[in-house]
């Protein structure tokens, strides 16, 4: 997909797709300067063998903010590997907000997920990456699952993050204390803006509400706003990112702290 900006609108310049992933529809419930894109692949879920490829151009002065229907479901494999790639791409003064729903991993699941963003200096950036492991309300657990995991960022020649996970159902790392800690949700934050200040992150930290069960933070590393939740409710990470998201939107001069109606239904 590749977004631009022309005539005081950001639009929907080109999109190409092979098999069942599609743009569901393009809205603009905030005006014509900022395009909502809702992202649906019918199946629901991804199969071993599946392959999935997601490409987000954004050009000079579009603004897309981009989301799901719904969670994505990674089955159970008997022996192929699922795979997700997805590139993002920014141009000077562009902004997308990535806010996709979480991905949920059944127990004897195979997955690699690779992220690649390319960023500008003057672009924004705003996303979130919430991963369950198991499914608790049918009292299923992560025992056997295999999950490779990839998250780059690059502005320009250098790179912010490389961010490399594996998680392996059998593996003590999914109980250590220095691990998942036992927990079953794993979910990061994160906003690359020029504006962003240590200042601000502080304040972010303040909207934070204890939880005696779940652990959370807030770090300002290489010009990127990053907020970690580890614990046992997608939907808590969800609200606490929801609430960062919407804090942030007006002070950073992205937007109104508007959910997209897709959430809600």
């Amino acid at each position: 997909m590749s977004f631009d900006f022309a005539q005081n609108k950001s639009r929907l310049l080109s999109k190409r797709h092979y098999g069942p992933l599609r743009i569901q529809k393009t809205l603009y419930p905030e005006g014509d300067k900022i395009c909502h894109v809702i992202l649906l692949h019918p199946p629901g879920g991804v199969a071993g063998g599946d392959s999935l490829t997601i490409s987000l151009d954004v050009q000079q002065g579009a603004h897309v903010l981009a989301t799901q229907p719904g969670a994505t479901k990674w089955y159970k494999s008997a022996g192929l590997s699922a795979k997700q790639d997805i590139f993002i791409r920014l141009s000077e003064e562009s902004t997308l907000e990535w806010l996709p729903q979480e991905n949920i991993f059944f127990d004897n699941t195979k997955s690699t997920i690779t992220t690649s963003v390319e960023l500008t200096k003057n672009s924004i950036f705003f996303t979130w990456d919430i991963n369950c492991f198991g499914r608790r309300l049918s009292n299923e657990t992560f025992k056997q699952g295999e999950l490779s995991t990839r998250y780059r960022i690059k502005l320009e020649d250098k790179w912010l993050l490389n961010e490399q996970g594996f998680f392996l159902g059998t593996d003590s790392f999914m109980n250590s204390p220095v691990g998942m800690a036992k927990k079953s949700v794993w979910a990061t934050f994160m906003v690359y803006h020029p504006l962003l200040t240590p200042e601000l992150m502080i304040e972010c930290r303040q909207l934070v509400a204890e939880e005696k069960e779940s652990f959370v933070g807030l770090t300002l590393n290489n010009g990127i706003l990053f907020a970690r939740y580890l614990g046992d409710s997608s939907e808590s990470a969800k609200n606490y990112f929801i609430t960062l998201w919407q804090f942030l939107r007006p002070i950073l001069s992205v937007g109104q702290p508007n959910s997209p109606r897709i959430w809600r239904t």
